[in-house]
């Protein structure tokens, strides 16, 4: 792991998002910001923008009525513009648990997130835990 300012700023910012600090860890994001969502649940699709980005964090917490907890991800490779880390995301929401590993791969610019993709290690799962969203 290289010991990068910008890369170790987004690492403590993004682990901030995710732990529900949205106002704090938002600066991390910009206008420019593009998060991936892969597969074939409600939360599916692309979300540009930190406001859009904020805002499915926001939905996915309402959802799972503050029992979800995405769990802060381990570096796994990074260097100037990219960053990809592992980590566990776990939720319950109308009587189905959702409890899976997924991988966090960021393309940085600066010390902003200019893309990024979350991949379940399960996408079946994590699909069927949010087709209602």
């Amino acid at each position: 792991m290289t010991n990068n300012t910008g890369v170790d700023k987004v690492r403590v910012r993004y682990n901030a998002l995710l732990s529900g600090d949205l106002s704090a860890a938002a600066v991390v994001l910009d206008d420019a910001s593009v998060l991936h969502v892969p597969g074939r649940s409600g939360l599916a699709g692309d979300y540009q923008g930190q406001e859009a980005i904020v805002g499915l964090l926001g939905r996915m917490a309402e959802y799972t009525h503050g029992t979800l907890h995405l769990g802060s991800p381990t570096p796994v490779a990074e260097d100037v513009h990219v960053l990809v880390l592992q980590g566990h995301i776990s939720a319950t929401a109308t009587r189905t648990r959702l409890d899976t590993d997924v991988i966090h791969a960021l393309s940085l610019r600066g010390d902003k997130i200019q893309e990024a993709w979350i991949f379940s290690l399960d996408q079946d799962d994590f699909d069927e835990f949010w087709a209602g969203r």
